[in-house]
């Protein structure tokens, strides 16, 4: 597959973009901000790496691969925005370092009540907040999404001796980070075994309100959960709910619903919360960008070489559902 002209919103470096170039020596890549792009832009583009409004898309018809700098492609599943023929890849495997670190230090600032500590720094309150939760032997950690980030995030815990319980969408495969691996159908009988609930779940019509009244009431008092995934995978009413009562011992979130959280809301002033906004991938670590520019680059020697791209996403699922 030859590629004459490609479209690149990523902010790559100098560096990133001469690997692009020495890839394909005989392509032109177009760098430009997805926020000034027009339909008019895709008139006569081979690919896009990176982002777009999935309507700019339509009716591109040159365009035969988008290589999205994200693992999420909810927008670009829409039927009508691409046509089958087109590859759609994804950015799978680029965020587990950002994103697991992230969830890994926000366990143990919730854990340890750090969050209060330094609400009390900013109020000059020399205050003792109590006891405090460790991770160890006893400890059963419940992971919600096996991918890159699940998995990473169960290796950072298994030094400090953890059981791992794992759930994904569909049943097979075997990983060494996990203890015991389930389905979704399973979710009920573990979640109160769990003292540390992480969801990094991939967004679409099987994860929205995963978590809702009926999975806090079966919960332990003393659980702590963690999303870096959706908001919508829980119902926000809820959680307040089980935060406020006591019925759920601590939330970190760095994605909600809706999103950006509005000014008023109550999560803001529960101290039982600590909110981040979205901001555990995206382009915080450096590494992140780095990776997908591994990806981009390895995808694009595939396709001239006529070879199947890696990270196709499942139109039908929006995520990547082979290794």
């Amino acid at each position: 597959m030859k590629f004459s002209n490609i479209i690149v919103t990523l902010p790559f470096t100098n560096a990133q973009k001469s690997r692009l170039q020495n890839a394909a020596p005989e392509t032109t890549f177009i760098y430009q901000s997805d926020l000034t792009l027009s339909k008019e832009d895709f008139a006569c583009v081979d690919a896009l790496i990176g982002f777009a409004n999935p309507a700019l898309l339509t009716g591109a018809q040159n365009l035969k691969w988008v290589q999205l700098g994200s693992v999420g492609a909810e927008g670009y599943i829409v039927d009508g925005v691409l046509p089958l023929d087109v590859y759609l890849t994804n950015a799978k495997g680029a965020y587990g370092p950002s994103v697991a670190g992230y969830a890994f230090a926000m366990t143990w600032a919730l854990l340890k009540k750090l969050h209060l500590y330094r609400d009390n720094q900013n109020q000059n309150i020399w205050h003792d907040e109590g006891t405090v939760g460790d991770i160890d032997k006893n400890t059963t950690v419940l992971i919600l999404g096996t991918g890159d980030i699940g998995l990473r995030y169960a290796a950072m815990l298994q030094p400090f001796g953890a059981h791992i319980i794992g759930v994904r969408r569909t049943s097979g495969g075997s990983f060494p980070e996990i203890d015991e691996l389930y389905t979704m159908e399973a979710l009920p009988s573990l979640l109160p075994r769990a003292d540390i609930i992480f969801l990094c779940l991939p967004g679409g019509q099987y994860t929205t309100g995963l978590i809702g009244e009926t999975e806090f009431t079966v919960m332990k008092d003393s659980a702590v959960l963690i999303n870096v995934g959706r908001g919508n995978a829980i119902v926000t009413s809820a959680l307040e709910e089980a935060l406020r009562s006591g019925k759920l011992a601590a939330a970190g979130l760095d994605v909600t619903d809706p999103e950006p959280l509005p000014l008023e809301h109550p999560l803001w002033k529960l101290p039982n919360v600590f909110l981040t906004p979205h901001v555990s991938g995206g382009f915080h670590l450096a590494q992140t960008l780095d990776n997908i520019a591994d990806i981009a680059v390895r995808n694009l020697l595939r396709l001239r070489d006529g070879q199947v791209p890696e990270n196709i996403v499942n139109r039908t699922l929006g995520y990547v559902t082979t290794a």
